[in-house]
């Protein structure tokens, strides 16, 4: 099987100052503000990716009122809010945030991410894959 090699992987990789560059309302422009992945080459050659990896309990209180898909994209648009713009204008690169669930499942934005690292691969059954990925 192929393995798939993404280049310059950090952990919590430090980010540019934004050097008081106007930003939109919500997105964290502190010099410690950090994000917990980046990698070259995952979306497109020598692009720098972005990762911010969020994982909530579903049966929590605070959901009760709430569909399952409707908490996946409530927890990805407060982290497109938080870092989108910073990581599009500042760093040059592309956000995605990766939502996961204390139950197995796993939010739009990172089945995505698992689809093209499969695809990477040469594997087209990508569905398998979250689901295994989810088990473990």
């Amino acid at each position: 099987m192929k393995v798939v090699k993404c280049k310059d992987i950090q952990i919590e990789p430090t980010l540019l100052s934004t050097n008081g560059q106007q930003l939109p309302p919500g997105t964290l422009t502190g010099d410690q503000a950090r994000l917990d992945i980046s990698a070259r080459s995952v979306w497109n050659v020598l692009e720098r990716a972005f990762f911010d990896v969020r994982v909530f309990h579903a049966p929590a209180p605070t959901n009760a009122t709430k569909e399952i898909p409707a908490m996946y994209l409530a927890h990805e648009n407060e982290k497109k809010r938080s870092y989108n713009a910073r990581v599009i204008k500042i760093e040059k690169g592309t956000f995605t945030p990766l939502v996961f669930s204390t139950t197995g499942g796993m939010g739009l934005e990172a089945q995505r991410l698992v689809k093209k690292l499969a695809q990477k691969n040469g594997n087209t059954n990508w569905t398998a894959i979250c689901r295994v990925s989810v088990l473990y």
